[in-house]
């Protein structure tokens, strides 16, 4: 794994035919820095009080 797949994340596309329908797969994986950020903002959407 490289370390731009480890930080940003990586994600592979690929066409599958079913059944003569052409369908498209899309594998995503979030890397480090994505879900840092998504659970920080979670975690302050949670906490943020009536301040």
């Amino acid at each position: 794994m490289k370390l731009k797949e480890f930080l940003l994340g990586a994600y592979s596309c690929q066409k599958v035919n079913d059944k003569g329908r052409t369908k498209l797969k899309v594998d995503l994986s979030p890397g480090l820095l994505p879900t840092v950020l998504f659970a920080w903002s979670v975690y302050k959407f949670l906490t943020s009080g009536d301040d």
